[in-house]
């Protein structure tokens, strides 16, 4: 499968450096978050997060949000 990806028009194979500086990741859990929170993200998935005021950070990948579960 992984020849299958590569193939595709406009791909290219990542060398292991590249490979180590991706940085993502699941969402973590944000129902008991009390106070600030920042994490790796993507922009789609840190601005769905409206009930805790995300803030995407492009620089960095990196998104903020706010818990009031205290």
């Amino acid at each position: 499968m992984k020849n299958k990806i590569l193939n595709l028009s406009g791909t290219q194979k990542l060398s292991q450096s590249e490979q180590k500086m991706i940085q993502g990741g699941k969402i973590p859990d944000l129902s008991n978050l009390c106070g600030a929170l920042v994490f790796n993200s993507t922009e789609s998935q840190c601005l769905s997060l409206v009930g805790y005021d995300p803030i995407w950070n492009p620089a960095t990948r990196k998104c903020s949000v706010i818990g009031d579960n205290c």
